[in-house]
């Protein structure tokens, strides 16, 4: 069963991270290269509502099954978020003097991220 599971996370994760690439380009010439707010910034706040909704779910409805969470939360959603990238794109954005740009990735983003998580979580609980 355990290599079940490794397969959806890299089935799930493949596929979150075209899902990125993806949104990435959508959003891509809605925005100017001077916004405060980037494609990442987005993807990692509904990356985590839908987190959030996932865990309700296996919390509420219980008999979790391993190998799909998996595969939807840690490949999925781990392959379509990317704080990494968002923590690169903050220390850019200090280094070339965007602090307004800096402070909104490096600190409103992840607060977001976890209101989106919560938010997401009791909403599913409230609804399952």
């Amino acid at each position: 069963m355990e290599w079940m599971s490794a397969a959806a996370v890299c089935v799930g994760g493949g596929l979150g991270a075209v899902l990125r690439y993806y949104l990435e380009r959508f959003l891509a010439p809605r925005r100017t290269s001077d916004a405060l707010i980037s494609a990442v910034f987005v993807i990692n706040v509904l990356g985590s509502l839908a987190l959030g909704i996932v865990g309700a779910a296996v919390n509420v409805l219980g008999g979790q099954d391993a190998v799909a969470y998996a595969g939807f939360s840690l490949g999925l959603l781990g392959g379509f978020t990317t704080f990494s990238t968002a923590m690169v794109e903050a220390v850019q954005a200090l280094l070339a003097g965007r602090y307004a740009r800096f402070v909104m990735l490096w600190l409103v983003q992840p607060t977001l991220s976890l209101i989106a998580l919560i938010a997401g979580y009791t909403a599913a609980a409230a609804v399952l």
